[in-house]
């Protein structure tokens, strides 16, 4: 771009040839609405001011002349109104644009606005009428004398005009409470208006004053006219184009008129004065609207922030659910039987990496832009990364499912883009929005189990599920304050000699209320996880643990070791072997009671951090388990690196054993292992006699399974301790 056109485009913005905004538009004239209260408030208390004065110093005195006196007034309505219609006609002009300025910002109660407005508005309509009636001008009468003329076109200016003045605000006040419609351009034509009459009514007082006095000391209500000049330039700076012409014209005729008078002479002074008024007035304006401009601009920016998503432009998750909430409010807006769907573009973290964070941009705009052109930009936001949000009635919710789904499938036919949408219907109006799109987010979630279905509709057995998952979030630390959540100890037996040689603490969670009551570890273990507040239930039970060993202890109950278990997840948000050494020192536990179980998948997923964990355990003194063996895709790296005490053989393995030949020699070469690397194996899920015979043939060394009793209460398993149905064995390793 040349210099010159560059100072072309300068040029036209500051005299206000932008296409500006809606939200620039209407901050300006909103900023005009708001300036004219104060003008009003001024003018008023001006107008009263003139009503008394005109009142006291020329009607009053002069109803008191002799009556033969020229310049006797009868006392009455007639004459008071000869000496202050005009104020009175300014006066209820500028309480009206008072009346609809306040209304229009401050007042939401749409029938106080209407009747406050009609009342004074009509007041300002008879006013005007009443004035031009008693007016001994005719519209269409011509006068002799130039100065006459110009005071009666003055007169008739401003009295024509507030009559349109009046019945613009009465026309403003029917269509907005009986058609709900606020006219931005007659809310405009009300404000210039009302400039114009000020404007007028200035030169009108200004030139009557000038050319009505003998001694030219006397003449300097010229003051009216500057006065309202810089009254009403604070409405007109909106756009300097039309206040530089405006003023400028108003200026060059009033001059025009103060040149005419041969008789009165105009001070060569005062047309230095007011050439360097104008001159000073257009610096002014210019000053005005630039600063309202960029206020405007500002603001917008803040409110566009606010609301709307800077990388998709679609409106934003809380700005949204405020949106769709005063529909919810509205009782003629639909809401009942439409979908609230979240949806999530699947995997899009591969994306990324194969592509690049630009192109994953990209990608995130162009699913913005498919959901506003599918869904309506009211209808649709952006929550946060690759999640998204729509509203949609019940009918046309599939097809635009699939729409969106396949044109965002095409956009990238190299590496194609999937999206999973959870849905959830509302039947009911005081539904809370943000629940509806949690339900909706928690359909989507279960979405990623299957990739088959694209698409889950959140239903009574989802509802369920979900209850559950928010009440374990809000209730987790209670639970694990109360003792909601406990160990549960299931026995661990020699094969030799079914002897108690030590427990297993297995988390249960018991919650005290019935619509709840028992929350199956499948359940809250995973959900946890997921979470990640693995942590705080895994701290609660090896806290637990050591506290009842070091009660068993002290008050000389029987005590065999405990084998506790730590989610792979416990390395990443805490420090186990730290919180181990931490309660053990504080509960006084030997540490040969207590054995560490490492699961084999937490191990395959992250031997760096684990392995420095395990070899820091047996450093401490602790024997450390490998749980699970077996369970998945078995890695012999694993019991190549690191060093276990004992191997539990996983209870897969004992499925359909009378049946299965090949699970009975299996288990027979890990067991054979074990012996050979020096690690004692134990298998889980023994159930029938015929297990336990086979399992103590190969020389598996320790069982357990619902053959030797489930999880149970500390003091279930006590009492069983205590009644003989365990026997402690006379060794534990």
């Amino acid at each position: 771009m040349t210099k010159a056109k560059e100072l072309a485009l300068r040029l036209l913005r500051f005299l206000g040839f932008r296409r500006n905004s809606k939200y620039v538009r209407d901050y300006l004239n909103t900023t005009n609405i708001r300036i004219s209260i104060w003008m009003c408030l001024v003018i008023a208390a001006i107008e009263v001011w003139m009503i008394i004065r005109q009142t006291t110093k020329y009607y009053i005195p002069r109803t008191q002349l002799p009556i033969d006196n020229p310049k006797h007034v009868v006392p009455g309505f007639a004459g008071f109104w000869t000496y202050t219609g005009n104020f009175w006609l300014l006066l209820f002009i500028s309480l009206s644009i008072l009346a609809f300025a306040v209304g229009r910002l401050y007042f939401r109660n749409q029938k106080a606005r209407f009747v406050l407005n009609l009342v004074i508005g009509a007041l300002a309509l008879t006013t005007s009428l009443l004035v031009i009636y008693s007016s001994q001008i005719g519209l269409f009468s011509v006068w002799d004398e130039m100065k006459d003329y110009y005071t009666n076109v003055f007169t008739i200016l401003v009295y024509s005009l507030g009559a349109l003045y009046s019945v613009s605000v009465l026309t403003y006040s029917f269509l907005a409470f009986f058609k709900k419609i606020e006219s931005y351009w007659l809310s405009q034509t009300i404000i210039a208006v009302f400039g114009i009459i000020c404007l007028a009514f200035g030169m009108m007082v200004s030139f009557s004053d000038y050319i009505g006095k003998a001694d030219a000391q006397e003449y300097k209500q010229i003051i009216c006219f500057l006065t309202m000049i810089v009254y009403t330039s604070a409405l007109f700076a909106y756009r300097p184009i039309i206040s530089f012409v405006l003023f400028g014209s108003v200026f060059f005729g009033f001059y025009q008129m103060l040149m005419s008078v041969h008789d009165r002479p105009f001070p060569e002074g005062d047309r230095v004065n007011y050439l360097s008024f104008v001159l000073m007035l257009v610096v002014v304006i210019s000053a005005i609207h630039a600063q309202r401009y960029n206020d405007a601009t500002k603001s917008e920016e803040l409110e566009f922030k606010a609301k709307y998503d800077p990388l998709t432009g679609l409106r934003n998750y809380e700005y949204f659910l405020t949106v769709l909430d005063a529909r919810r409010i509205d009782p003629a807006a639909p809401f009942e039987d439409h979908y609230f769907l979240f949806i999530d573009v699947d995997d899009f973290k591969s994306y990324n990496d194969r592509r690049n964070f630009n192109q994953g941009n990209i990608a995130i705009r162009g699913i913005g832009d498919c959901l506003a052109k599918t869904f309506g930009e009211e209808n649709a936001a952006h929550v946060y990364a690759d999640h998204f949000v729509a509203f949609c009635d019940k009918e046309s919710c599939l097809s635009k499912m699939e729409q969106v789904r396949n044109e965002i499938l095409a956009f990238d036919s190299e590496f194609p883009i999937s999206l999973k949408f959870g849905i959830f219907c509302v039947q009911d109006r005081n539904e809370d929005v943000r629940r509806c799109f949690d339900r909706a987010r928690y359909a989507a979630s279960l979405t990623k189990e299957s990739h088959e279905c694209y698409f889950i509709e959140y239903d009574e057995q989802l509802d369920q599920g979900y209850r559950i998952k928010r009440h374990m979030v809000h209730v987790l630390d209670e639970a694990v304050e109360k003792g909601y959540i406990r160990p549960y100890y299931q026995p661990v037996v020699w094969a030799e000699d079914g002897t108690l040689c030590g427990v297993e603490a297995l988390c249960r969670w018991i919650d005290p209320d019935p619509k709840y009551g028992f929350i199956s570890p499948g359940v809250f273990v995973p959900f946890l996880e997921k979470t990640r507040l693995i942590h705080k239930l895994d701290r609660c039970i090896v806290e637990t643990v050591c506290r009842d060993i070091h009660d068993a202890l002290k008050n000389n109950q029987p005590v065999v070791p405990v084998s506790i278990n730590f989610s792979r997840l416990d390395f990443e948000l805490m420090d186990p072997v730290a919180l181990l050494e931490e309660l053990v020192a504080k509960y006084s536990v030997p540490k040969h009671y207590l054995h560490v179980e490492i699961t084999e998948s937490a191990l395959s997923e992250n031997q760096g951090l684990l392995g420095k964990s395990i070899e820091k355990l047996r450093e401490l003194g602790y024997a450390v388990w490998l749980d699970d063996f077996g369970s998945g895709y078995s890695s012999f790296n694993v019991l190549k690196d690191f060093r276990f005490d004992v191997l539990k053989i996983d209870m897969q393995f004992l499925n359909n054993f009378a049946t299965n030949k090949n699970a009975g020699v299996l288990i027979e070469v890990i067991v054979d292992m074990c012996n050979r690397i020096g690690m004692k194996a134990l298998t889980e899920g023994v159930e029938t006699q015929q297990e336990v015979d086979f399992l103590k043939k190969v020389g598996c060394g320790r069982l357990q399974g619902y053959l030797f009793g489930k999880a149970m209460p500390l003091d279930e398993l006590r009492k069983k301790i205590a009644d003989g149905t365990y026997t402690l064995a006379k060794k534990f390793e």
